[in-house]
C-alpha cells in the first residue's frame, strides 16, 4: 500500500469513527488536496485490495471491510460486555445491572463462569487472588482515568488468572 493511500484509509477509518457515516469523494479530495477522480480511484484501490467496502456507488456508501455495524447492538449491551472483558473505565464504574434477559455477566477471567455483579471485574475468587499491588495498581488506574494503565493492568491480571499464578 502506497503512503498516500494509508493516509486516505486512516482519514477515511477516523471519519467513520468519528461521523457515523464515511466522508464524499469531494471531502476527501478537498482534505488531500487532489482531484474527486483520484480520490474514487484511491478508494477503489483500498475497495479492491480488501482494506474497504462500497456497497454501492451511492453518496457515502463506503464502510470499513470486515468490522461489523455495531449499530445494530444497543449502547448499554456493548459497555456492559466491554466492561465484562475489563476494557473500559465501565467495569468499574457502572453502578446498575443491566438488563441481559438470560445472559448473565460474568467474571472477566477467561477461565471462569462465575456470575459477578455488574461494575465488577472479577468473581471473589479471582479478585482477592490478585497479588494486592496489582489490586491498588487497578484501582488507582481508575481512579486517574488513565485507560491505557487500567487495560494493562487488567490484561495483566487476566493473564496471570489464565496461567493460574493467581486462582
Amino acid at each position: 500500500m502506497t503512503p498516500v493511500a494509508q493516509r486516505v484509509l486512516d482519514y477515511t477509518r477516523d471519519y467513520i469513527a468519528a461521523h457515523g457515516w464515511s466522508p464524499s469523494m469531494t471531502e476527501i479530495a478537498e482534505t488531500f488536496g487532489f482531484s474527486r477522480p483520484r480520490a474514487t480511484e484511491l478508494i477503489d484501490a483500498l475497495v479492491r485490495d480488501g482494506y474497504l467496502a462500497r456497497p454501492s456507488r451511492k453518496h457515502r456508501a463506503i464502510t470499513l471491510a470486515g468490522v461489523p455495524d455495531l449499530r445494530a447492538i444497543s449502547t448499554p449491551t456493548l459497555r456492559a460486555e466491554l466492561a465484562r472483558r475489563g476494557v473500559t473505565l465501565d467495569a468499574l464504574a457502572t453502578p446498575q445491572a443491566i438488563n441481559w434477559g438470560r445472559h448473565a455477566v460474568t467474571c472477566a477471567a477467561d477461565c471462569c463462569q462465575v456470575e459477578v455483579r455488574v461494575g465488577h471485574l472479577f468473581c471473589r475468587q479471582h479478585w482477592f487472588a490478585l497479588p494486592r499491588t496489582l489490586q491498588d495498581g487497578i484501582k488507582r488506574a481508575f481512579g486517574r482515568k488513565d485507560e491505557a494503565e487500567y487495560g494493562r493492568l487488567v490484561t495483566q491480571a487476566r493473564d496471570l488468572i489464565d496461567m493460574g499464578v493467581a486462582a
